[in-house]
């Protein structure tokens, strides 16, 4: 695939192609690492979800002792900054790094437009991203255009 044609919304703050192409894997293998968030159910199972959602393939969990290195490896990192994440696509797999799970949910949200838009293989990329504001939002503003005009209020 072309890199030019990659379009992720919202664009990440950092983006590096590197060269070189990731086969996307006939059977998914995913590694949790353990993180000190206290709800770790709600993460594991958020993951697992997710990851059905995008691969629409049975995967297996991984043990962290195994020699066999999983596709997909998440590993919290406690220096990002809040609702961050870091994504890298290399010969060994997916890494995702995150902060909290809104870094999670925002990785994640990234990781299946990336695997939406390419076909057997993703081209090895580095993404680096962090929201410039904690509240994220949207204002639509009608009254800026025309207003529709009711007769029967007008007296």
């Amino acid at each position: 695939m072309n890199t030019q044609n990659l379009f992720l919304f919202p664009v990440p703050r950092h983006i590096v192609f590197e060269s070189g192409l990731w086969l996307k894997p006939n059977q998914l293998s995913v590694q949790i690492s353990p993180s000190s968030l206290l709800d770790q159910g709600g993460r594991e199972s958020m993951i697992i979800h997710r990851l059905l959602e995008i691969t629409s393939m049975p995967f297996a969990a991984v043990d962290r002792e195994q020699e066999h290195k999983p596709a997909f490896s998440f590993k919290y990192n406690g220096q990002i900054s809040e609702q961050g994440y870091h994504l890298s696509i290399q010969e060994n797999g997916v890494t995702i790094e995150y902060a909290d799970l809104a870094g999670l949910n925002y990785s994640l949200i990234t990781l299946k437009q990336i695997y939406n838009q390419c076909s057997n293989t993703i081209p090895y990329l580095k993404i680096k991203d962090a929201p410039d504001l904690k509240v994220r939002g949207l204002m639509l503003d009608i009254g800026r255009d025309k207003i529709p005009l009711c007769t029967r209020c007008i007296d």
